[in-house]
């Protein structure tokens, strides 16, 4: 499983669809490479684009905190 497949079956669960208020086109059209609608989204893409970097997870939990700290587009 590549890091676009991980993205889909995240993007696919039910509960992130409920909490992101997505429609299913809208949540198909989302890519790992195009820009977040969301923090949570960009939350999501950093772990997973950070997964087989052998970051470490401190490096990693301050991409996620960043990203929790831009503002909504």
């Amino acid at each position: 499983m590549n890091r676009n497949d991980i993205f889909s079956k995240f993007i696919q669960n039910p509960l992130l669809k409920k909490h992101l208020n997505m429609d299913d086109e809208k949540l198909m059209k989302l890519r790992l490479s195009s820009p977040s609608p969301n923090r949570l989204v960009d939350v999501i893409k950093t772990a997973i684009l950070n997964l087989d970097e052998n970051q470490s997870t401190d490096s990693i939990a301050r991409k996620i905190n960043q990203s929790f700290k831009r503002s909504i587009i």
